[in-house]
Order: C-alpha cells, then structure tokens, then sequence
C-alpha cells in the first residue's frame, strides 16, 4: 500500500484516493477527539493506525497534549527551529512529528529534503501487505502524481526521508499536506556517478492550517484503509506479570554474567565485543536459560552490554524503569531540522546533508529511524522494460544500509539518508572527512531499540531463515523499530557537511566501479547521448517527433487534482481553474511553487492555424492519468498554448535508469550488526542435535539379516552398571521397519513379596499395556515379560529409538476340548519397530516410561527435557563459536560454560550433563556425536560386536510346525553341528517363588504360566527363566519320534556364567537380575528356515503323558459344549461372532461384556439413580430415583467393575440388540454417587444405538484359560552333564555334600578345558565384563537392568 497526498481540502478539487496508514492505534472515537478541539465529527470510524512507532501498551483516554508553556517556548528558539520528534499526542500511537514554532496557511516545514523514486511496484503488491519480499517499505512510499517524478517509470512510488516518512495520521486532525519536489534542470551529469543519486530534491511539508508551537502535526492517509491492516501494539503481552523471584532470578544472572566480564578482563581475555553481548545476551533469554519462569526472567535481563552494565550498578528492578521517562521533547537529537540538503562537497555524489547549526564532538546530532526491507534481492531487484538497456537495481538501496550477510535492509527515515561517504583515510581535503559515526539508539533515546531481539526471533524461525509474515507479526515490520543516532567524533560548525564512513567494503566497490567503468567504449556512447538530453535545448513541439524527439514525452499543465471529464473536447481556456490567478488563495498557497501537482501526461494530436511559430501555436491534446492508469484518458482539450505543453524524458530514459548507475547499500560491520539478523546466522535449532533422523525408506530388514552372519547383538550396554544391551548389526534406514514379530507374552501374576524378591520383576511390562483385565486383583498385580527387545532393551531417556506394539489376546486352543489350553501363553504376536534411522552398532533403547525410573529411586538420572535443554545451550554454545568473521574467541568458551553451568541452570540433571561439557573439546564431542545423548554412548564396530557379543538373531519365530501348541522358533541362517545357535541371558527364581496362594480365588492353578517357560533340575529348588525367543523353542524326542536338534547348555563363553558354575547355590539365588547365561547348542547341521526343537526331559515328557490322559473337559456333563463358556476362546473369539445372541448378554461367572467408551456420547442417554430396598425415598420428588430398572438393582455385579484396567472402556451390560441396525442399548455402572434426595445412591447410565463393533466380551479376572488349576505346568529340564551337581539340593543321600563338591570341581575343569582357557581369576574377568565407563558422562546412577 502507498501513500497519497490529501487532495480533498476543498470541495471542487474533491477526489479521495486509496492511501496508506501509519502504525499505531487511535484509542478512542474520532468523535471524542474532535470534540476536544471543538469541532464535530463526520463520520464515526473503528480504531485505525496512527504511527509505525507504536510500543506503549498503556490505557486511558485520548488527550492531545500541546508543548507550548513559556518555558518549552525558550527551550524551542535554542533547540529546533521547525519540527522535532516527541511522544504523540496519541496515547500508544509512539512518537509523532511537532511544530517547533508557529506556522501560517501554506507555510513551508522543516529543511527540504530529497525524494527517491521507487519503480514498478505491481498492482497486487500495492493493495495488500508483501511483509515476506519488503518487510515496512510499502508503509513508506508515497504516490508520485502530486509530488514529482510521476513520469520516470510506468509506475512510482517515492521515499521521502525527513517529515513525510515520521508524522502520523489522524482522519480528523489533518493540519499539513505534502509539497512538491524539484528536479534538477542542469545539463545530464556525464561522470561514472551519474544516475547513483536521486535528481528530485526540495520536498517539504506545507501547513493546510495555522500551526501553533507544540502541536503535532498529523496527514490524513484516507482512515478507511487501516481497517484493512490493523496494526498490533508493540509491547508483547505476557501472561502474568514478573514476580519478585523472577527479579532475584534475573539479578543473579546479571551478577554472573558480570562476573565474567570481569573475570575476561582480570585474566587478560579478550572481552566480548558488543555485539556478541547482543547474542549471548539473546541466546540466554531465548535458548540458554533453563527455568520454568523463563518468559518472565528473560523479559527482565538485558539486552545489550550498556543496559548489563546499568543492571549491575542499579539493580534489574532500577535500571528498567527509565523505559517508563519519556525523552525531554526538546533534546537537540530529537530535531528534524539539524539537517537540510545541500550540494556535496563529495564529487558526483549529488546533495549531501547540512548541518545547520554547530555541534559538539559527542553529541547526538540525529536520531534515525530505520525501515525495514526483508529482502534486498528480490524488492530492491528491477526486471528490463520495453527491451529496454535500463538499470537492475532500485536507486533507493543506495541509501540504505545492510550486511553482507544479510538480506535484509535498514533505510534512514530522517534527513541523514542524504550523509555521503568519506573515507578516514583521505586526508586531501579537509572538508571530506568523516565527522559522524553510528550506534543503535539506546532504549532511553528511542525506546523501540529493544526490538533489535523481537525482530531477529521472527527472522530466523526453524523452518527458513526467509521471514513468512502472519498477521501478528505485521506490527514488527510496519513500524520504526530501530534507530540509528548519529553521533559528533568531532566539532561540527554550521553549514558543513555530515559525512560519514561507509567502511572498507563500500570503498572497494566504489573503486571497482570507477575502474570498470572509466575506459568502457559502451558508457562513453551513453554518455554522449545523454549529454544531447539538455531540458534547456529541447526541440521544438511536433505532431510527428523525429527520433532525437522520442527520447522525450509531452507533459499538459492544468490544475491539481482535475476531475474527469466528458469524452467530448472542450477549450482549454473554458476551465477557469486552468488560470493559476482563479485559485483559491489557500489553494495557490500550497501548489503554486509545486512543479508537477498540476503537469499531466498528453500527447498533442493537433495544432492550430494561423501562425508558423510554434511557440504561439495553439495545441489539441488529449491528457492522461498519472502512475500506472496513464493509459487513460481523462480530458480532450483544444487550442492550448505551448506554455502548457513541456517535454520531458520518456520513461526510463533518465539518468537514475542507467544500467551502469552506481547501485551499493551502505555495509554494516560485524561489530554494530545484530548476528541473528545474518542469513548465514545459526541459532540452537540449526544444529538438530538429538534429532533422529526418519527418512521413509522402503526396507527389507527380513532381506537383509539373511545376507549378514548377524543383524542383532547382545553386548555389555553404554549405559555403566546396566549390564547387557542389544546392538543392531545393520543399517537401519527409517523409522516403522519391524524388528522382531510373534513375542510370545507371559503373564506373571506378582505378589508384593514377589516384586522384592524375584529378578524377573526388573524384566516386565505393565498389563495395561496390554489391555489386561486381572491387574487390580487384591491378592496381586499382573504383568507381562517379553522376550528380547522387551526384556533387554535398556532405557536411555535420550535416544529411545525401539518401540513395542504389545500382542492382543488370541486364544489357540479351547479349554472344553484341548487338554493342552492353558498351558502356553495366547499373547502371543508382540513386535518391536525402530522409532527412526538407527545405524549398524548403535546400541537399541526402548521408554520403560520415566515414571520407572523415579519408582526405583533413580532420581539423578537426566531425563529427556534434561537432554533436550543441554542440547539446546550446546547448540547454541556452539553458534557463537560459528560465525564467519564474528565468532566467540576460544579463551572465553570454558568461563562461558563454567557460568553457564553455575547460574543459568536449575535442573539437576542439566547440570549433570553440563558438568562434563566444560571444555572445547568436550563441545566438539557433543556436536560430533549429534547431541548430549548420542555423546554418552558409542558406536560399536563390526570387530567389536564380534569379538564382545552373542548372535541373537540366527532365530526367529513363526507358528509352529505342530499343530495345536502355538510358536516355534526357526533357524534363519545356516547352522554348524557344534555351533552356539543362540545365548540367552536367564534370570533366577527359586520354585517356591512361583507358587502363589490366591486367597480370594482358591480354585485357581497355584502355580505360575510362567513356569513352563523356566528351564531347571528336578533336584535343585532353582530355576531360570530366558530373557530371549529361546522361550519358543519347542520339545523334541526320540521318544515323540520328533528328533531334537539342539540341546541346552550354560554358556561355556560367558566369563560371569563360568564363575557361577563353582558358587554355593546360595550364593547364586542372591544374585539380581540376569547373571547367567543359557546357550543353545546345534547337535547336527541346520538349515534355513528349520524349526528348532530340544528334549525337554523325560520327566517334561512323562507329567505331559500324564496329564492328557487324566485330562476333563471343565464342562458340566449336563451342558451341552456350544452352551459351555468355560474357554478364553469361546469367550473372546467365538462369542464376538454372534453379539446379538441374547445368551451371551448376560454375564456368567467367567465373562463379562465391555463397551468403548470413547464412543458412548451423551446425545441420547438417561441417568437412573438406584437405592437399596430398605431406603426410603419420595419418587415423586425425582422420578429418576428407582429401586429397580430393567431388572438391574442396587447390588448388581456389575458395580463391581466400575473402573477396568483396559483403557478406554467400561464395563456395561446389553439391554436390547437391533439386528437391523447393528446396534445395542447398553447400561453402565458408577457405584457410588451424591443425590440430595437420597443418602446412598449408586448411578445407572443407559445409552441407545451403540454399535456392536464397540461391544466386547471379556474373561472375568481369574478366569482365563491359564488359570484352571487342572491346566498343565512343568519346567524344562537341563541335561545332567549341564547342570552343576553343586546347585542340586533337592538330592537325596548320604556324603552328599562332599560327593558334590568333587564333582562340581571336575565339572568346572571340564568346561575349562574344552574351552582351551588358561587359568585366570574368573572374578577379575567378572569384574571386566560387568564394569565399564562412559565415553564422556559420569552417571551416578545406573539406567536400565543391572547385570553385575
């Protein structure tokens, strides 16, 4: 959007036209401030912008404050002569424009200044907000037409720094219109410079009222617009307001980080320069500091080393509150007239900035503020018109500022956009020195400065470094956020000009142009022509230009603003406003020195006779709009005089389009620009530290474990003390492969002894994760164990990268007709998939949840936020140390993260990790590795996981082989006579261990399921259960005529396992967690593919005989089969197929019936409250109290269910079933609930219509399959020549102890020997495997399983 110069002050030049509106918010009706002043209000409007400066969120009514008691009188006749910057007169409109004395009715305001055309902005552009490409430009730019330059492009807009690019607006308070711009009539500069300055200069404002002193002045930019892009107030809102432990928090971080100033200062260290205070300053807020009230503490530190400095000395309460003083309103840095334009003493430089009164060294002369473009490239680039040899680049860059590095754009709102440049080291004319430098404006000269941060957190968002602007973020690029002051570096005398140096970078571009262009043949010839361009020597007017005259085109004088007329012609001379002396005298006062106001463009079609001389011929032309409707004819006029027609140049053919034209941004140093406003900037999130990767690949995992020796490796884990951990031996190259598929899942029923006592314990997963309904029973809990990932995936709260998929219930066999039912576990299809890209040696993790952690007093481990939050200051750490040309010196890294360490983190286990992460080198690592989580493990080698781990991967499970008993466990690879086809970790539970009396329950089997999955001795009272698939494998005899093909043995290789073999076994059932291990034997070659089967035992085989043949069905001999419901199958399999069956509906005692509860709504449902019978009630005070509905009573069974385990389903009954519609009416129960009628109630919820699809049928606790107490339980026997003799004491006999230890001492040797192992102490090689450190980290505390 673009301004337009108010055209309707009076009624017959009339003509509203779209404009711009500045930032701000009018808080009040236009109407209460018309009042005000005594006048009337027109119209009634909402809200709208006033100023680009808004940063004040404060509340009351509008007042307009005037500045002119005497003594602010005497101050003005010192300070500033015409205008000066102060607090607006609008509440939270920022700063506004003042009259520094009084001003008549077409008086001109302030020094004149220069206007910068700015070309070919597209229609779309212009009607709405393109923040992504010019960032607050658009706010700036004014429509050409009435102002000067209307001809030079096919549409331009102007930028006028000074007045025009500072005053707000106000519908109703309007008292200045804009002037009219003067352009250079002198002969076309012919140097290397020409086209590198803007030739349209003299623009002032003009009074449209008489101004007093002290009233601010205000433009109307047509109120209507600014409904359309309503600006936000610039102050952030926060939640809450800072408490003083925020400001005790703030206070001591501003005393560290002061005490490392001092610290780099006492040690000699090179100090921080201050725009690396700037981004350390911003990175604490925002990425360094850890602590819950961040937002708050953050809003109350610093933000540049001034404002640190005055923090220390005053306090953080004290040194914020000079945000609150608004600057005095006539400092002499806050004048708009220290400077007016003038001829440069600079050669080819055009006009340069005056000063027009002395100043001191020192002192402010000006403060600037900045508009910001967001994309240099694209709003500063311009395309060739006609296929025309033009230049590529808008004129306007060349007064801005920017980075090398940047995108972005900082242009000068005020009169020092005319400074020039002069290089320090010219030292040959004295007047062409620098005698300026820059600095940003402190928050108590323009209190916007600190949105040097806000703007830099919406530049550099994680998704790109290209601004995509929402609505709310409008008002942090509409508006002058950031200033510049220019500051004195020596005495200044009236008159001289402001010159200051551009740096290095610009004069080497300088002199790269002067030296590209001084001998090119191609600019010499433009040179010439130009030089033939002279205003003074035009031709004469023609109908027909000859070529020298299409260089130019026809411009007509009528009078500002002109109606449009008839399409008929009509006299030039029948127009009395065509006649300046008709005009009205406040009319003239303001266009009658404006030279393009009243010029239109036109194009002479005809010319009068009676006369040779052209210069009293009369002309016939017809007059076309200005900008970019010049196409369209607005008046046809006949016999006007040559004095109305003028020649000039055609579109782009003037200086400013040369393609050679000087075009160079004024450079920035590193030391002044904001580091995150670079482009090549990296905050904390660049770095992805922590962040897995997870490409979606389509992958074979099966496929490739088939063409390895080996895809999965137990080995000793990263985590210290954690024992055993799984590593891939592969690439796994996205997330979502399947690791692992048909885990057979074990309940185990725990009773509070049993959580203390039995390894196993360590190695569970809750039954709620596996939607099972006996957990809450009062005598224990259930869980379940999960062989291989789910028994030896250790927790790293930091790189979780395996998640489990738990099994459904899927009952095999039926309990009324399979004497084996209840005899294997019916979970039996958990799986595991990767959570991302995982490479070959990393060690696998899966989330026990970190609730696990803090259960078992692990209260020290980092948990994920902990990595998270380390990661983020490292990351961020390491952005300061990487920043080309800018970066933080290597000698103040370790104080850097010391303090960091100390004062800006609260959570323990950040500061744990960080307390290892104090040096260069230990940040290397972190950023080497991917993170503070990847830093605190190793990648293993092929070498290592074949020297140091066990193949776990050679089997994999599928359906057995053998009908009727579930899994079987396959070989996947070759297998050699001999070889060790898999080694399993086991845990140790003694026999008595896995009996459990059920006191609420006596009919249910004693003995635990998971008993035939133990292997153990028939003479030892231990036995040891895999923490692997070697649970699946099945039996297999000469006696069963299924030959075996491997056998079970101890491990031979694992060093703990062979110094077990020689202790008591007292000294083994002591052991925690998992210190033994069970190898699986090949006895023969094996092939791809074949199932693996051992001899279970000819005791196994015998109890299994035994029980097939004492085996009965549980059904009563008088019930028919298909009406037995004594099965887990026919209960959760066979029954689901027939939901509208009546029978079904009614629970017996071993089913119930659930609904999902996420998909009973309350749109059709009926609340009925139940009382007992002997309570006495009034049913006709609340028809909804019963003793009875639908047959359900106040002691139902089902209020003994009211809240499962199972998530998201309740337990409900069927009241009615519609085949038709699938659908069930159902009751739920809530067993206690408050009613004012009744003492004791208990709720009835009955909901209609639910679909069957979320009606299930459930075993009742206790009452599954593998509870019957008839169901069959053995353990797995190990081979005698396996099994120490020292571990059997259930023997009988005399000498047995000393018969024992002989024969274990020659067991031992045995193993020995066949090993080839010399001699060692098994206890220092037990310590060796069990020990371990971390790479990097010190954990106090162990995660995961403890193996030693």
């Amino acid at each position: 959007m673009v301004k337009k110069d108010p055209d309707h002050i009076y009624p017959s030049t009339h003509h509203l036209s779209n404009g711009i509106k500045k930032q701000g918010f009018i808080l009040v009706a236009v109407l209460i401030l018309s009042i005000m002043h005594g006048g009337t209000a027109q119209h009634q409007r909402r809200p709208s912008k006033l100023s680009r400066n808004a940063s004040f969120n404060g509340r009351g009514n509008a007042k307009l404050i005037n500045y002119e008691d005497e003594e602010t009188k005497d101050k003005n006749s010192v300070s500033c002569r015409d205008v000066y910057l102060a607090p607006s007169t609008i509440p939270d409109a920022g700063w506004g424009v003042f009259a520094a004395r009084d001003f008549q009715v077409g008086e001109r305001i302030g020094t004149p200044s220069v206007g910068i055309p700015f070309l070919d902005m597209s229609k779309e552009e212009q009607q709405r907000y393109n923040t992504a490409k010019y960032g607050a430009l658009q706010e700036y730019l004014w429509e050409a037409a009435n102002i000067g330059g209307f001809g030079e492009a096919d549409d331009v807009k102007l930028f006028l720094p000074g007045i025009a690019s500072l005053i707000n607006h106000h519908p109703t308070l309007m008292n200045v219109v804009p002037g009219g711009l003067k352009l250079d009539t002198q002969e076309a500069n012919t140097t290397i410079m020409a086209g590198s300055s803007s030739a349209y200069h003299g623009f002032q404002m003009i009074a449209s009222t008489f101004v007093f002193a002290g009233q601010e002045l205000f433009l109307d930019y047509n109120g209507e617009q600014s409904a359309k892009h309503p600006l936000l107030p610039s102050s952030r809102v926060l939640d809450g307001m800072p408490r003083a432990d925020d400001y005790h928090e703030a206070e001591k971080i501003v005393n560290a980080l002061w005490l490392l100033h001092e610290k780099q200062a006492h040690n000699f260290q090179q100090s921080f320069t201050p725009a690396q205070w700037i981004d350390l300053l911003h990175r604490i807020r925002t990425e360094i500091l850890v602590h819950e009230r961040r937002e708050w503490i953050g809003s109350l530190l610093p933000r540049t080393f001034e404002e640190l400095e005055s923090a220390y000395e005053q306090g953080v309460a004290r040194y914020r509150l000079r945000e609150a003083t608004p600057p005095p309103p006539f400092d002499s840095k806050f004048c708009l007239d220290n400077m007016r334009q003038g001829v440069s003493a600079v050669p080819d430089s055009g006009r340069g900035a005056v000063s027009t009164k002395p100043f001191a060294k020192g002192q402010v002369i000006s403060v600037a503020p900045l508009v910001y473009v967001e994309d240099r490239s694209s709003a500063m680039g311009l395309s060739p018109k006609n296929n025309a040899l033009n230049a590529t680049t808008q004129l306007l860059e060349s007064y801005c500022f920017g980075h090398r590095h940047a995108s972005l754009l900082l242009c000068p709102t005020t009169h020092a956009a005319l400074i020039n440049h002069a290089s320090s080291t010219n030292g040959e004319d004295p007047r062409i020195e620098p005698n300026v430098q820059i600095r940003w404006a402190s928050p108590d000269i323009w209190p916007f400065s600190n949105m040097i941060d806000e703007l830099s957190g919406n530049l550099h968002r994680p998704e790109d470094h290209v601004l995509r602007a929402k609505e709310s973020d409008i008002a942090s690029f509409q508006s002058t956020r950031v200033a510049f002051e220019y500051v004195a570096i020596r005495d200044i005398q009236e008159g001289e000009e402001i010159l200051l140096d551009f740096g290095q970078e610009y004069e080497n571009a300088l002199r790269e142009h002067f030296d590209k262009m001084e001998d090119s043949f191609e600019v010499s010839a433009l040179k010439e022509q130009r030089q033939q361009k002279k205003l003074g020597q035009q031709p004469h007017l023609e109908l027909t230009p000859d070529e020298a005259v299409q260089q130019y085109s026809y411009e007509c004088k009528l009078y500002p603003n002109i109606p449009h007329g008839s399409s008929d012609w009509e006299e030039c001379s029948t127009d009395s406003m065509m006649n300046q002396d008709n005009w009205p005298q406040e009319f003239n006062a303001i266009y009658a020195s404006n030279e393009f106001a009243a010029w239109y463009p036109c194009h002479v079609v005809d010319s009068s006779t009676g006369t040779s001389d052209s210069i009293h011929m009369l002309y016939h032309v017809e007059v076309f709009s200005k900008g970019s409707d010049s196409s369209q004819v607005t008046r046809r006029l006949k016999n006007c005089p040559a004095e109305r027609i003028r020649l000039v140049d055609k579109p782009y053919q003037s200086d400013q389009h040369l393609p050679w034209a000087f075009r160079r941004y004024i450079p920035l140093s590193d030391d002044i620009f904001p580091f995150q406003w670079r482009d090549d900037y990296k905050p904390a999130s660049y770095w992805e530290l922590g962040k897995d990767p997870k490409p979606n690949v389509d992958f074979d995992y099966e496929k490739t474990l088939r063409e390895v020796s080996c895809g999965l490796y137990l080995a000793e884990s990263n985590i210290p003390n954690a024992g055993f951990g799984l590593y891939t031996g592969i690439d796994i190259p996205s997330e979502n492969v399947e690791l692992a598929s048909n885990m057979i899942s074990v309940v185990i029923n725990f009773s509070q002894e049993l959580l203390k006592s039995l390894a196993m314990s360590d190695y569970v997963w809750s039954g709620r994760l596996f939607d099972f309904l006996n957990d809450g029973h009062p005598d224990f809990i259930s869980e379940f164990s999960v062989p291989l990932h789910g028994a030896l995936l250790n927790f790293h709260t930091g790189l979780v990268n395996v998640d489990i998929n738990p099994s459904s219930f899927n009952p095999v066999l039926d309990r009324r007709v399979d004497p084996g039912a209840g005899s294997f576990s019916d979970f039996s299809d958990t799986s595991f998939k990767s959570l991302s890209a995982i490479g070959a040696g990393d060690e696998l993790f899966i989330d026990y949840g970190e609730f696990w952690l803090k259960q078992r007093g692990f209260n020290g481990v980092p948990l994920h936020k902990n990595f998270k939050q380390a990661d983020q200051i490292v990351e961020s750490v390491w952005s300061l140390l990487n920043l080309d040309g800018a970066s933080l010196q290597v000698n103040s890294v370790q104080s850097l993260l010391q303090t960091i360490h100390d004062h800006f983190v609260d959570e323990n286990g950040t500061k744990s990790l960080l307390k290892n992460i104090q040096t260069l080198d230990s940040l290397n690592k972190v950023i080497a590795r991917g993170g503070s989580a990847r830093a605190t493990v190793i990648p293993r080698t092929q070498e290592w996981l074949d020297t140091n781990g066990y193949c776990l991967d050679h089997l994999y499970i599928k359906n057995s082989t053998i009908s009727g008993i579930g899994k079987g466990a396959y070989s996947r690879r070759h297998l050699k006579k001999g070889s060790v086809i898999h080694s399993s970790p086991v845990t140790i539970a003694p026999r008595a261990l896995l009996e459990m009396e059920y006191t609420k329950s006596p009919q249910i089997n004693s003995k635990q399921l998971t008993v035939n999955y133990h292997f153990g001795h028939k003479d030892s009272s231990v036995l040891f259960y895999p923490l692997t698939q070697a649970t699946s494998i099945n039996h297999g005899s000469e006696r069963t005529g299924e030959l075996p093909n491997a056998r079970i043995e101890f491990s031979r290789r694992h060093a703990k396992t062979r110094y077990m073999l020689s202790r008591p076994l007292e000294d083994v059932v002591l052991e925690k967690y998992s210190p033994l291990m069970l190898d699986v034997v090949a006895t023969r070659d094996i092939e791809p593919d074949e199932e693996i089967f051992i001899d279970y035992g000819e005791d196994w085989e015998q109890a299994w005989d035994l029980h097939v043949q004492n085996w009965k069905s549980p059904c009563p001999k008088t019930l028919g089969i298909d009406d037995c419901m004594e099965s887990s199958k026919k209960v959760q399999k066979l029954m689901s197929n027939d939901k509208h069956n009546k029978d079904y509906h009614a629970w017996s005692h071993v089913h119930l019936t659930v609904c999902d509860a996420s998909n009973m709504k309350s749109d059709d449902t009926e609340m009925v409250f139940l009382v007992d019978e002997s309570q006495y009630f009034d049913s006709a005070s609340d028809p909804d109290i019963r003793k009875e509905f639908f047959g359900f009573k106040y002691d139902d069974d089902g209020f003994n269910y009211p809240y499962l385990p199972i998530p998201k389903v309740k337990a409900c009954k069927v009241i009615r079933s519609d085949k038709e519609s699938d659908t069930v009416d159902v009751v739920s129960f809530f067993p206690s609930y408050h009613h004012h009628e009744v003492s004791s109630a208990r709720a009835l919820v009955y909901y209609k219509g639910l679909p069957t699809s979320q009606l299930h049928f459930l075993n009742k606790p206790l009452t599954a399959d593998w509870y019957d107490p008839n169901a069959f339980r053995h353990e797995i026997h190990i081979p005698d020549d396996s099994f120490p003799k020292l571990w059997k004491d259930l023997r009988q006999g005399g000498d047995q102890e000393e018969e024992t230890e002989r024969e274990e001492r020659d067991f031992v040797h045995a193993i020995d020997s066949s090993m080839s192992m010399q001699e060692n102490d098994i206890k220092d090689s037990a310590a060796s495997i069990c020990g371990g450190e971390s790479d990097l980290y010190d954990f106090e505390i162990a995660l995961g399983k403890f193996m030693c």
